[in-house]
């Protein structure tokens, strides 16, 4: 299970795959988590990546704070 995933994420499920001589895939399934938004810190570095489709980027301050302050786990009296 990946290790920088912070707050864990119940049911994640991380599979690799020989594919060939030196080769493989690794499949994650990532099952819909109320606990949003995840952070991955990895290299002394925090990301937030929201997927979209195939792609995936970077989320904005604005999309992270709307993510947080729209869940309903945040307690109201959390500053963000």
């Amino acid at each position: 299970m990946p290790d920088g995933i912070q707050e864990r994420i119940p049911g994640l499920e991380v599979v690799s795959y020989e594919i060939g001589f030196n080769q493989g895939i690794i499949v994650i399934r990532v099952p819909p988590s109320e606990q949003r938004p995840h952070m991955m810190a990895r290299d002394h570095s925090t990301d937030f990546v929201c997927r979209h489709g195939a792609d995936k980027r970077e989320m904005t301050l604005a999309e992270i704070r709307e993510l947080i302050l729209g869940n309903p786990l945040v307690p109201a009296t959390c500053g963000v």
